[in-house]
């Protein structure tokens, strides 16, 4: 497959902390097997597409735009699939990555995240399910998050390493009118959604099976306490990550 590498960044360099290892990981663990394209509005070293981004406290109304921007790209320029890839996500080695997108090959998959824990807690994996009862999820069983294999996953497998493929990459989230921000939300509807959340909600009721959790693939997930993460449970000083 033809693939899209996309991340976001975004000035006063809110995640400066993770880019040194983010560029240490983009060339150890993907540049051979995908492109990889910057959307910011400051020059990365890899090919970098300036845009004015909005400045916000929330991460949400950056993302908003500037993703969409990443899945228009990849369809104009006749990608097999994107990623969304967070600058704060990194793989653990240049065959994780390989594995990631050769398993997305499966026809039934149209969109499959790698397995991500939460940046303040490696015991929490962003791993969840829609209940069938408006907005809410509910957790993935462990059980099947250690089973390392392909998991339907109607809910939310994270966005920070999240493959999309046709035709889900022509699905725009700018279709819906009627999307708030989880933030806006909070205090009337515990089950509010950000908006990757929101577009897999109504995309999964448009084709049915479509987005999957890839369990053999789990990722380095930084925050700005200096400590990246990895379900379950490991933690280590974003320095000392090394990319075997």
């Amino acid at each position: 497959m033809k693939i899209l590498v996309g991340i976001v960044d975004y000035n006063p360099g809110v995640k400066d902390y993770a880019l040194p290892k983010l560029y240490e990981n983009l060339e150890k663990c993907v540049s051979r097997s995908a492109d990889i394209l910057f959307v910011s509005d400051r020059q990365h070293p890899y090919p970098t597409e300036i845009e004015s981004i909005k400045q916000s406290f929330w991460s949400e109304d950056i993302l908003y735009n500037a993703r969409e921007w990443i899945r228009v790209y990849a369809k104009n320029h006749e990608y097999d699939a994107f990623i969304w890839q967070g600058s704060d996500c990194y793989y653990a080695s240049e065959w994780d990555f390989i594995r990631f997108i050769r398993r997305a090959r499966r026809r039934d998959c149209l969109a499959v995240g790698a397995l991500t824990s939460a940046r303040t807690d490696s015991s929490f994996p962003v791993a969840r399910r829609f209940t069938g009862v408006g907005t809410a999820q509910e957790n993935i069983p462990d059980i099947e998050l250690h089973s390392g294999l392909l998991v339907e996953c109607y809910g939310f497998p994270g966005a920070d390493a999240l493959l999309v493929k046709q035709p889900l990459m022509s699905e725009s989230w700018m279709q819906f009118d009627n999307f708030r921000p989880w933030y806006e939300l909070r205090e009337e509807n515990p089950d509010s959604l950000c908006i990757e959340e929101f577009w897999i909600w109504k995309m999964g009721k448009k084709y049915p099976h479509a987005f999957w959790l890839d369990t053999s693939v789990r990722t380095w997930h930084a925050h700005e306490d200096g400590i990246a993460r990895r379900w379950p449970g490991e933690e280590k000083r974003i320095e000392e990550l090394y990319f075997g």
